[in-house]
């Protein structure tokens, strides 16, 4: 188009607008008028329009327009098929094909009256869509008034595509504020078009924001309870706490109430505190019948973790674990008190799990502090075991509390040797039995040599003293005792390697590394005659050995070309890494496996000669996959003691698969443990999980389910057997609303606690 036609198209066009007269304008913006306060948004972007046709009538003082009607303030946006703007109110009559948008949130109707400036109004045969919740709202009436409160009639709200919906919630009238819970009257769940519950008056939440209200609930049915309902409710205290109350109705032993409490805020450090209890109304003839034993009628649990800083850099850590008796974690497997809740939400908030199994009796709650510097810290732990069998309750020993300074291992350029020091105080209580102090000095220094550049060894003397002050209560009788044990040891390692050039994608080279060790420890044998055994600190077993191992593994080099600067990054890789390990013993003694490769704190008593020979395997050949092996041969019996077989393959669209082998003589362990979670489909997820135990030729536990995924909705529905007990789990999760968890468990024939 010649510039020309375009001024004086462009004049022709301002001519007509200002004379009222029609003229040939296809595309026409501007301010709406020279009022800026009046017509600019909140955001103080002007409005401008574009159309087909515009008009102006001066003595209504409004436009008119026609055609691809298009209103725009910043990401503000308003289209139209016809427009009638008054911008002496800044009211706007929109008709045919309407569309506000602001931001990513947006409503459609046939007929909308709207005022740019308050943004409220009212739309006929409205569709409206919130972006932070993912809601649908369709209602023949939609008004929005101050204070972004929504006011619809006969319509319904969902999540799903809102031309043919799987779920919905229609209503008669409906009430949405932009911060809390939509109220509404004439309330009806469907299921496509059928209704499945209908409520007189009802109320939902319509926004994934942190807002106070019920959260969906946990139903259940099983011999031992009865029926139960667990009902959650979530208070948003502020943005960085908040509390959810939980009511648990078991038809068969009373109402359970539980809190939980977390919070997450630079001054106050982060953490989670739950707690549940219940006056247990349990007939104790039923508890009979499912071979239940009778503990207590106050029935708790108490756990928390938390994370904090104190002043002068002090880091602080909390641990609480206290129950009421050996039988809650077993009694209670639905909603709020169960296990797995709790571990679930210790791990999504805190990134760890519940320390102690549920199987442990004793469980352990510790406060912790800890002071640093750059070579030393000062720490100080008050531990507490709530132990639940009540024939070791009262000689269970408490640590209250321990007092602790360690000394890295620091350089003496005077000496030209390194140091080390272990110290700590340590207050020992039993209800009956032992009570005492413990003083413990343990200074360490060691002095490196290499020889000829090839072996690297280090001689190192600990001196390790222990002094005493006990009380027995029975007797009533004090004491005073010490100990004193002297430590040499002598480690050689050595570390050979060769790079090769190697081709293989993006591999350039493999660097294949042999690390030889040998080691020689001595402990003289000292007599504990009046040393108590608070801990295992007390017990000093002779030592007189000689180990001896080789490592060898294999790193790879990879340079990767970044698309988009065109630059190499080069990462490396450890694609294999194999271990061999053995003592041999100089005369009896005890052998710590914690110093294998095996990382446990196991003694094993062992006459003079060699121990058993330690293998370790792990292959990386590929991020996705992993496997590794670790096993034991006795070189007495020629046999193998333990072994421990481990495969990962995670793959990158969500499947993953492991193999576990466990196999340990001692303790007549021979199981498979095999689990997978394979997303068939982007829409079907398959799961299962099988412990099988090859001595007693019998499955420890199984469990097998699936979940099926809609876009707006999942439906999860699983089963457990463990020993003779039999769960089943249906979960339905709409998205928005949350998850309703369906249950029903039986036990027969099995007993549950002493």
């Amino acid at each position: 188009m010649p510039p020309g036609y375009t001024r004086f198209l462009l004049l022709v066009c301002i001519l007509s607008i200002l004379s009222g007269i029609p003229g040939p304008c296809h595309a026409f913006e501007s301010p709406l008028t020279e009022d800026a306060k009046s017509i600019i948004s909140k955001d103080r972007n002007p409005w401008t329009l574009s159309a087909d046709t515009i008009e102006y009538d001066r003595n209504r003082d409004e436009y008119v327009a026609r055609g691809k009607v298009r209103l725009q303030s910043g990401e503000k946006l308003i289209l139209a098929d016809y427009a009638r703007f008054n911008r002496l109110n800044g009211s706007v009559h929109l008709k045919g094909n309407v569309l506000l948008k602001y931001g990513k949130d947006w409503i459609r109707g046939a007929s909308v009256i709207w005022n740019l400036n308050s943004e409220t109004g009212y739309v006929e045969e409205g569709l409206a869509y919130f972006s932070k919740s993912n809601f649908y709202l369709q209602a023949s009436y939609l008004e929005k008034r101050d204070n972004d409160v929504y006011y619809l009639k006969d319509g319904f709200i969902t999540t799903c595509t809102p031309e043919n919906p799987d779920w919905k919630i229609s209503f008669d009238r409906l009430r949405v504020p932009s911060e809390g819970f939509a109220t509404g009257k004439g309330l009806a769940f469907r299921i496509g078009s059928v209704p499945v519950v209908y409520v007189p008056w009802g109320t939902f939440p319509v926004r994934k924001q942190r807002q106070s209200g019920f959260l969906a609930p946990v139903v259940g049915v099983s011999e031992l309870q009865g029926f139960e309902l667990e009902i959650p409710y979530f208070w948003a205290v502020d943005r960085s706490r908040d509390v959810t109350l939980f009511a648990h109705y078991l038809q068969k032993r009373g109402v359970m109430g539980g809190a939980e409490l977390r919070w997450s805020s630079l001054k106050w450090g982060e953490g989670i505190l739950m707690a549940n209890y219940l006056h247990d109304e349990a007939d104790r003839d039923h508890l009979l019948d499912q071979n239940v034993p009778f503990k207590t009628e106050n029935r708790y649990w108490l756990r928390g973790l938390a994370s904090f800083s104190l002043p002068s850099d002090v880091e602080a850590r909390l641990r609480l674990d206290m129950i009421s008796d050996e039988n809650f974690l077993r009694e209670f497997e639905k909603g709020s008190p169960s296990y797995e809740y709790t571990d679930k939400a210790f791990r999504n908030f805190l990134g760890t799990g519940v320390l102690d199994d549920k199987t442990i009796t004793a469980r352990e709650s510790n406060l912790y502090m800890m002071k640093r510097w750059q070579d030393s810290e000062l720490t100080l732990d008050a531990h507490y075991w709530d132990e639940e069998k009540d024939i070791l309750r009262d000689r269970t020993t408490q640590l209250l509390p321990a007092l602790a300074y360690l000394q890295a291992q620091t350089l003496s350029n005077r000496f030209s040797a390194y140091y080390n020091l272990e110290s700590s105080v340590t207050h020992f209580w039993q209800d009956e039995g032992n009570r005492g102090i413990r003083v413990r000095i343990a200074p360490e220094i060691s002095r490196p040599v290499n020889l000829a550049s090839v072996v690297r060894i280090t001689p190192s003397f600990k001196l390790d003293f222990a002094g005493y002050r006990m009380t027995e209560t029975e007797e009533e009788t004090e004491s005073t005792d010490y100990r004193l044990v002297p430590s040499l040891s002598l480690t050689g390692i050595s570390e050979l390697s060769r790079t090769y050039s190697l081709k293989v994608g993006s591999v350039t080279s493999l660097k294949h590394t042999l690390r030889p060790s040998i080691g020689y420890e001595y402990v003289p044998g000292v007599s504990q005659e009046g040393i108590p055994e608070f801990d295992f600190l007390d017990v000093v077993h002779r030592r007189n050995l000689f180990r001896y191992g080789i490592t060898s593994f294999a790193t790879v080099r990879k340079e990767q070309q970044l698309s988009i600067s065109n630059n190499r990054v080069t990462s490396y890789e450890e694609w294999l890494r194999f271990s061999l390990f053995q003592y041999y013993a100089f005369g009896e003694q005890y052998l710590e496996l914690k110093e294998s490769y095996f990382d446990t704190h196991d003694e094993t008593e062992k006459d003079d000669g060699f121990s058993d020979l330690f293998l370790e395997l792990d292959i990386t050949p590929h991020k996705y996959v992993e496997l590794s092996y670790d096993t034991a041969i006795s070189p007495d019996e020629d046999l193998f003691t333990r072994h421990d077989v481990m495969l990962s393959v995670n793959m990158p669209m969500g499947q993953t698969i492991g193999i576990d082998y466990r196999y340990r003589e001692e303790s007549e362990t021979d199981e498979v443990i095999s689990h997978f979670n394979w997303n068939v489909t982007p829409w079907l997820t398959l799961y299962m999980y099988h412990d099988y135990s090859l001595d007693r030729n019998e499955v420890l536990k199984q469990t097998y389910g699936f979940t099926y995924r809609r876009g707006c909705w999942s439906l999860s529905l699983s089963y457990e057997k463990e020993g003779k007990d039999r769960r089943f789990f249906v979960g339905l999760n709409l998205l928005g609303l949350g998850q309703t968890l369906l249950g029903y468990s039986s036990t027969s024939g099995t007993e549950v606690g002493d």
